[in-house]
């Protein structure tokens, strides 16, 4: 927060003495003078100069002191004048004149003594402010008409590693200094201010870079005139890393880093769209596992959830840059191959994931092996919509997975029949 005042109370004291013998020597040399001045020049007015002095420079109390003193003395001038000049007509004006100035020495103090209690007020309200602001989690600036900060609480320096007293006297701009320009709004001070909670980053210090919400309106006097800005900064890290985590739930596979089912659509559309303004093809392959539920059945659903790491790792070995695989849920992957528009192209890639799941994984030092079923659809030929070119390739994986398992039972079956006799020799 702001600087606050050095001088301890030894100090106060130290003041107020000095301030009570300069009001003593006045009051002295204003009681002499109005006896020897004439009545009409009113020298007891001149007591309320002392009370002055002390009222707003001391305590109340004091001021209160010095009246009562400045009164007695003002009467015991009235009495000498009536002793030495009684019967004169100029008598009666000092009278009127020491009057006024009594009423004008009481309603001084009175004045200081509401001006304590004001002042002490207005210190309660800057402590509880000041309390108040460095215990938000918000950083608080606050500048003049100029843009000199004059206001900087505790939160605003640990988010930009600095001190009130390092901050406080500059330019806002040196203080806050921004990497990315926010929206800038014509409301508040003459002076352009970025707008209500606009997300942009602060460079620390160290050079390194903040992201904040910025929030910035201007202070006005009661006649509505500018007088200067607040700026209010709040830490969104933890808000962007939360972001970031529901962006990934909602567009990544959470076991496997995968693109998921919402991705895999997004990026099927924009690779259709691109394909139908380009007049180009894709394929699209699906991916059905073959063996995976009896793993998962026999080694648990933890060796299963490696197995499905492992084969995501290597399908993406086996694809272009600008190809995407995709986990649809279970043991289903989806293959997008931008340009490739034939089946012949789009079998190599095939056969490419088919080799590759072949090598057996290695789940608890168990050595595990793999296939695959895969089915293809080509646009446009296929389907021109990404619910069309996956029913056709879901379709055509059956298929392939039927032809696969009758031929394994088709080879079963001869491993199984006996052996035909051979037939003797003829005589």
């Amino acid at each position: 927060m702001g600087r606050q005042s050095s001088q301890g109370p030894a100090g106060r004291d130290s003041d107020e003495s000095r301030i009570l013998v300069l009001a003593i020597v006045l009051l002295t040399a204003i009681f002499i003078a109005g006896l020897a001045l004439p009545p009409t020049v009113a020298t007891s007015g001149l007591y309320v100069v002392p009370v002055l002095i002390t009222a707003w420079a001391a305590r109340p109390r004091l001021a209160w002191q010095v009246a009562g003193a400045s009164a007695v003395l003002a009467l015991l001038g009235l009495a000498a004048r009536f002793t030495l000049h009684a019967g004169e007509p100029d008598v009666m004006m000092a009278v009127g004149n020491t009057a006024i100035s009594l009423f004008a020495l009481w309603a001084t103090a009175h004045l200081a003594h509401l001006r304590r209690d004001v002042e002490r007020d207005l210190d309660r309200s800057r402590q509880t402010t000041a309390t108040t602001l460095d215990n938000l989690r918000e950083g608080v600036i606050t500048t003049d008409g100029a843009g000199v900060v004059q206001l900087f609480n505790r939160a605003a320096g640990e988010l930009l590693e600095s001190t009130a007293e390092e901050a406080e006297g500059r330019e806002l701009e040196d203080v806050l200094l921004l990497t990315a320009q926010p929206r800038r709004t014509a409301e508040s001070t003459e002076r352009p201010s970025p707008a209500t909670g606009t997300r942009t980053r602060i460079r620390r210090p160290d050079g390194t870079e903040l992201p904040v919400e910025l929030a910035c309106s201007s202070l006005r006097d009661g006649a509505g005139h500018p007088i200067g800005s607040v700026t209010v900064l709040r830490d969104v890290r933890a808000q962007e890393a939360y972001e970031e985590a529901i962006r990934k739930l909602a567009y990544r596979d959470e076991l496997t880093g995968l693109p998921n089912r919402t991705s895999l659509f997004d990026r099927l559309e924009l690779e259709l769209a691109h394909a139908r303004r380009n007049r180009s093809r894709l394929a699209l392959l699906f991916i059905d596992l073959d063996g995976f539920k009896a793993v998962n059945d026999s080694l648990g659903h933890n060796a299963g959830d490696q197995l499905l790491v492992g084969i995501a790792r290597r399908l993406v070995e086996c694809l272009r840059d600008g190809d995407t695989v995709a986990r649809l849920g279970g043991d289903e992957f989806t293959v997008v191959l931008p340009g490739v528009g034939n089946v012949p192209t789009a079998e190599l890639v095939a056969e490419k994931i088919r080799a590759s799941l072949k090598h057996p994984f290695v789940i608890d030092d168990v050595l595990q092996p793999i296939g695959c079923s895969i089915g293809i659809a080509l646009y446009p030929e296929h389907g021109a919509e990404p619910e069309e070119l996956l029913r056709h390739a879901d379709g055509r994986m059956y298929a392939d997975k039927r032809a696969t398992r009758e031929t394994r039972t088709t080879r079963a079956a001869e491993r199984s029949m006996p052996l035909a006799p051979t037939p003797e020799p003829s005589a």
